[in-house]
């Protein structure tokens, strides 16, 4: 009997009910999470591997029988559908002996090998990037809470003083509270509520009460767009790790968009562009590729990974020029 539905949703970390986008983004991520090739083949993950397939079957293929066991085939090509990696082998009959591995690699093992070395520096990376943004907000959320527990401090203090001072203040004798009253009443009696410099006064106590409000407002609004800041960022790492996984299969353009979708989020992380600049070298769209990488060292000058992408393209650019315009010579000749 196969997956129920709820047990699709479960296994793919899925609230029940999601759309069908949210349900192939998250078979992607866990494939690519659980894909034998990187567990060595081990049992436990070939078994995790063909749970993710059975669910993504299960809430994607309405029409389809489901099955209590699936080849690796048949993983294989559910894998390969899902990443629009297409069959350009003619041998696909052939008898498959690398066990695991061939469920990844298929008929197109140089390809994925390749987009598979090429991605693992860019996923390992973008994972310190996100732990180290982690430890970023941990430390600024540990300074706000020092900052308002002084700020507590501070008003009980102050609250402190001012009832000492109250209290001493209010040990005076019978004669002398008299005294104060009476001149207070003569106080009273002298002011003028209708005089200009009375209505001045109290327009400018007015005006203080409202400047002091005015001014919390700012401080109020440097909060929250902190707050806005920190998720743009959050956001767009994980745009940027979804990016790299993508480039990880060979789906530069994919990455494209997923990075370019980060840059937009947060401009001022160098990597992205670097790693957009190799994505865009892959689809030999060189003056893309070297305008990314020169962004890179714009705003990392000491980061030798960007010199050494941008001396690459720049040759690789100055060869194609140079070819082009021989092979142009020879036409004309």
């Amino acid at each position: 009997m196969g997956l129920s539905k709820k047990e699709a949703f479960k296994i793919l970390e899925l609230e029940h009910g999601a759309s069908a986008d949210k349900i192939e983004l998250s078979y992607k991520q866990l494939a690519l999470m659980w894909h034998p090739t990187k567990h060595n083949g081990s049992l436990a993950s070939v078994q995790n591997f063909e749970k993710l397939c059975q669910a993504y079957i299960a809430l994607t293929d309405g029409n389809g029988a489901q099955k209590d066991r699936l080849s690796l085939n048949e993983m294989a090509g559910l894998f390969q559908k899902a990443f629009n990696i297409e069959d350009t082998d003619d041998s696909s009959s052939e008898s498959c002996e690398e066990g695991a591995t061939c469920l990844y690699y298929g008929n197109h093992k140089g390809a994925a090998k390749t987009a598979l070395q090429n991605g693992n520096e860019l996923i390992a990376q973008e994972q310190r990037d996100k732990a180290q943004a982690q430890r970023k907000k941990s430390k600024k959320k540990k300074r706000r809470e020092r900052k308002r527990q002084q700020k507590e401090q501070q008003e009980q203090g102050a609250s402190a003083a001012a009832a000492q001072a109250e209290s001493r203040a209010g040990v005076t004798s019978d004669s002398d509270e008299k005294e104060r009253n009476s001149e207070g009443e003569q106080e009273e009696d002298d002011l003028d509520p209708n005089s200009a410099f009375v209505a001045a006064a109290l327009n400018k106590m007015g005006r203080q009460g409202q400047v002091a409000q005015v001014n919390s407002a700012p401080a109020k609004e440097s909060r929250q767009e902190e707050e806005r800041s920190e998720a743009n960022v959050m956001q767009s790492r994980e745009l940027a790790l979804q990016g790299n996984e993508m480039a990880n299969q060979g789906l530069y353009k994919e990455a494209i968009n997923l990075i370019t979708q980060a840059i937009k989020l947060y401009s001022s992380e160098h990597r992205y562009f670097g790693n957009r600049s190799y994505c865009f070298y892959c689809l030999e769209k060189y003056d893309k590729a070297l305008k990314d990488a020169e962004h890179a060292i714009e705003l990392a000058p000491t980061w030798p990974k960007g010199y050494f992408r941008h001396q690459n393209i720049g040759t690789l650019e100055i060869g194609l020029t140079a070819f082009t315009a021989w092979r142009n010579m020879i036409t004309r000749s």
